[in-house]
């Protein structure tokens, strides 16, 4: 084919090419066209939104601008109103003053004028005169006997209606008549005839009051029973005048069914009975609480009843007798029906931990029971001035002491230190190993503050505060004792082949834990002292605390003694069954199998210390262990002579050994200490002719006697 045919259809396809690519490219931006579009419209919307959203807002915004002016408004309106009101009650309240002041101003004026003091002398005088005028005519009525009482003071000695008015004035007469006898036996002027006219008005009016009282107290008791109380009131009344009430007061008491009936003194032994049963079974005896309880809920209702149904309608409220009735009764109560419960579980003899837990419940829920009686009582008087309430003192001594002695007994004592050793042993990794026992100690702090005063306390705060740390202390210290001779066996049993991990788990970890575990514990102890010790401050708490830190103090130093004796021990074990005598007849250009056995042990105590104590004691145990470690390097060291390669050998050997020392964090004296030593065994490698100048600048360098000791037992080391 022709060169220009072939050319021609090449460029017609070029051609073709062009106009496809010219078309793609059209349709492409046709398409960015249409999506440009598409997007400026998008835009457009969203502008629409934001503007429309923005005008929204702004609407809102307005509104409630309005509705924060319109609330100021109205506040500003109130407050102005209150200041107002206000302004009008402190004008109102002054003229109210103003007016009494006046009122008192005027009534003192016209008590201090002379006619008024004059008055109510006048009017005393009278008064007195009548009284003895009445007294004087009774107990001449008296003395004569017959007709002159039917006449005597108005008649009101033959009124069965004033009988308590008749009662009242013979017992004034009487007042007088005795006065007037004893003044005659003491004088000796009277006659014969006055003196036995005295003593016969005394007997007669003796034997009128004696029969009135106990026609009021019959009259009292027959309205009572039938429910009369109107009658019952005009006759105690009546009884009150006459001698203050107390015969009437007493009769009501005693006549009491809680005090008086079969039912409610077959009831009590039945309570007493229980708990004496209880106390002996040593069992934790909930029915017997459960009853105890119900016995005071019976209290409190028959309390209730009485005053609302008898002593209120039978002696009335207004003149606080109802009150001295209450009172009398409350006594009664505390000492018949209460008394008889307490001094069973406070008398018992207390044989085990069952019957102090049985106690204290007991006493917990008498305690309950008082300040529950003793609320009913508030309640059904308004709280009254006069109200006499139980004292949990006259059971449980001052301050509730016998409760606090219980409450210490138990917690010293329940459950018993195996059981709770055992407890703890169990839980021996766990910090919270304490909270069981940490809780009896809360509980114990709030029911003090339910049922002790203010007054005791922070005193009863303290103590209880003290037994519970003495207890921890004392688990603690057998904690450590326990560990140290269970793990003896174990040491000494360590032999050449004791591996690392065998020496762990039986000797040193156990150790290490229990050391642990003690710090653990006083740190539980101290958050739950300082959880609930209130009123006790921090300075009291941490010195009871540090007292008994200072107590195990000892005990912890020995557990660490002990630890890094037994460490010593397994190295000095190594040292005797691994080292041999050849090891030091050449330079192997490492350290010796015993080195590295020693310091896999030392690395392994390091390791169980960081995983077992706190930082500080871990460190001071690797310190204690290093200490004695360097007095068994130096005594196995002096076990073999050395040649000169021998005490190259020797060199890498003790340089391994500081080298593991600076790793473990070691204190720096004991590292230069060990440094120390390792220059010293220069005195092995020198040539004979240069041991004396080394010695010399060895020893001149020493600080201690001691050290130059060493120097010179080295020296004796050398082979040659």
């Amino acid at each position: 084919m022709p060169t220009h045919v072939v050319d021609a259809r090449w460029r017609s396809i070029d051609a073709e090419i062009s106009i496809v690519d010219a078309r793609e490219v059209a349709r492409k931006l046709c398409a960015d066209a249409v999506r440009g579009l598409t997007d400026a419209e998008a835009k457009r919307e969203a502008l629409r939104w934001v503007e429309e959203r923005a005008r929204a807002e702004a609407t809102q915004a307005r509104a409630r601008a309005t509705l924060s002016a319109n609330a100021r408004e109205v506040a500003e309106r109130r407050f102005s109103e209150a200041l107002r009101e206000r302004d009008e009650e402190e004008r109102a309240l002054r003229a109210m003053h103003a007016r009494a002041v006046a009122k008192a101003e005027t009534a003192i004026r016209r008590l201090e004028a002379p006619e008024t003091r004059e008055r109510w002398r006048e009017r005393r005088a009278e008064r007195i005169a009548k009284e003895v005028s009445d007294a004087v005519e009774c107990a001449v009525a008296f003395a004569l006997g017959g007709d002159a009482l039917e006449v005597a003071c108005g008649g009101v000695f033959v009124d069965a209606s004033r009988r308590g008015e008749a009662g009242r004035l013979a017992r004034v007469a009487l007042g007088y008549v005795n006065r007037a006898l004893e003044a005659s036996e003491r004088v000796g002027d009277s006659s014969d005839r006055e003196t036995r006219a005295y003593g016969d008005a005394s007997i007669a009016l003796e034997a009128y009051c004696q029969d009135v009282e106990n026609d009021l107290l019959e009259q009292f008791s027959k309205a009572l029973g039938r429910r009369a109380y109107a009658e019952a009131k005009t006759a105690a009344e009546a009884l009150f005048n006459l001698n203050g009430g107390v015969s009437v007061v007493s009769r009501f008491i005693a006549t009491r069914e809680m005090f008086l009936s079969s039912v409610a003194m077959e009831e009590m032994q039945s309570v007493r009975d229980t708990v004496e049963r209880s106390l002996s079974a040593e069992r934790t005896g909930s029915e017997c609480v459960e009853r105890v309880e119900r016995y005071f809920n019976d209290i409190c209702a028959m309390v209730r009843k009485e005053y609302q149904q008898s002593i209120i309608t039978a002696f009335g409220f207004s003149n606080g007798r109802a009150v001295n009735v209450l009172n009398v009764l409350l006594r009664r109560i505390m000492e018949q029906r209460i008394g008889c419960v307490v001094e069973v579980f406070l008398g018992a003899a207390i044989r085990s931990p069952n019957a102090l837990c049985l106690r204290l419940a007991l006493t917990a829920t008498t305690l309950r029971g008082i300040n529950e009686l003793n609320r009913i009582v508030r309640e059904l008087t308004n709280d009254h001035l006069d109200l006499e309430f139980i004292d949990s003192d006259a059971f449980f001594g001052i301050g509730s002491e016998a409760l606090l002695d219980d409450e210490c007994a138990s917690l010293d004592a329940v459950p018993s230190d195996d059981e709770l050793f055992s407890t703890l042993c169990l839980n021996v990794s766990d910090e919270c190993a304490m909270d069981a026992f940490g809780e009896r100690f809360k509980d114990v702090f709030r029911r003090l503050e339910m049922y002790m005063s203010e007054d005791y306390i922070g005193g009863a705060q303290l103590r209880i505060s003290e037994v519970f740390i003495a207890r921890v202390t004392r688990l603690a210290q057998r904690m450590l004792r326990e560990t140290i001779a269970s793990t003896r066996g174990a040491s000494a049993r360590f032999t050449s082949s004791t591996s690392r991990d065998e020496s762990r788990s039986e000797v040193f970890e156990p150790l290490l834990r229990a050391m642990s575990n003690v710090s653990k514990w006083f740190r539980r102890t101290s958050d739950f002292i300082a959880s609930v010790t209130s009123r006790l401050s921090k300075g009291t708490v941490n010195q009871t605390l540090a007292v008994a830190q200072n107590q195990l103090a000892n005990d912890l130093s020995e557990a660490l003694q002990v630890t890094a004796t037994r460490a010593v021990a397994l190295l000095d074990v190594k040292f005797r069954g691994i080292q041999r005598l050849d090891d030091f007849a050449s330079v192997e250009g490492r350290e010796t199998t015993a080195c590295a056995a020693i310091i896999d042990v030392l690395r392994g105590l390091s390791a169980t210390a960081k995983d077992c104590l706190d930082s500080t004691n871990a460190e001071s145990l690797v310190n204690e262990i290093v200490e004695q470690f360097y007095s068994l390097l130096f005594m196995h060291v002096c076990r073999f002579k050395y040649s000169m390669l021998g005490g190259m050998q020797l060199k890498l050997d003790l340089n391994a050994y500081v080298e593991w020392a600076r790793q473990a964090g070691v204190k720096r004296a004991l590292v230069v200490k060990l440094e120390a030593f390792s220059l010293r065994t220069n005195v092995l490698v020198v040539s004979a002719d240069a041991v004396d100048v080394l010695v010399q600048e060895l020893e001149s360098d020493a600080g201690s006697d001691d050290s130059k000791v060493e120097i010179g037992m080295l020296r004796d080391l050398r082979a040659d």
